[in-house]
């Protein structure tokens, strides 16, 4: 449960959902408990022929349950990124792919190394966008590699492209 919390964010209305969710589980499960007695029994003798125990077996559902939360990290991370075009800011979130877009001209940006072992580890850091004509700031939290792609941005947002077509 400690690895959901951390792998995921859990907004406000996604807290309440889960929590909901939960609670119609636990009554539902006291329900057919109260309204089905024989089938308790069966659910004590399953659990007593289960000998939970640190072997290979346990380690092997824990990978496998840490595997599971990783494929879900990931699914999640593709439904929600940020892409830096020379002319906009793109913001891809949902899964029906919602855009929002930014004007990346005379876009500042701001770099910040917090956690110093997340640096190491991972190169990884803050980055803010202050896009212009925005009241508020895009903070990016964990970029992987933040040197390298500030750096990428910067060069990529100094040169401005200008299209022209001809109708």
């Amino acid at each position: 449960l400690n690895l959901v919390v951390l792998s995921f964010d859990f907004p406000r209305a996604t807290s309440l959902l889960l929590f909901a969710l939960v609670v119609a589980v636990v009554l539902g499960f006291m329900l057919v408990a109260n309204s089905m007695p024989d089938l308790i029994p069966g659910l004590e003798a399953f659990i007593a022929r289960f000998h939970p125990a640190a072997n290979a077996t346990f380690y092997l559902i824990f990978a496998i349950a840490m595997g599971f939360i990783y494929v879900g990290v990931y699914i999640a991370a593709n439904f929600d990124y940020w892409e830096v075009r020379p002319n906009e800011l793109l913001h891809h979130h949902g899964i029906m792919s919602d855009l929002e877009r930014f004007s990346s001209p005379n876009l500042k940006i701001d770099k910040e190394i917090n956690d110093v072992f997340e640096y190491i580890l991972a190169g990884s850091g803050r980055l803010i966008l202050h896009p212009r004509n925005e009241p508020r700031a895009i903070v990016l939290d964990n970029v992987f590699f933040i040197n390298s792609k500030e750096t990428a941005i910067t060069k990529m947002l100094s040169a401005l492209q200008v299209k022209v077509r001809t109708d």
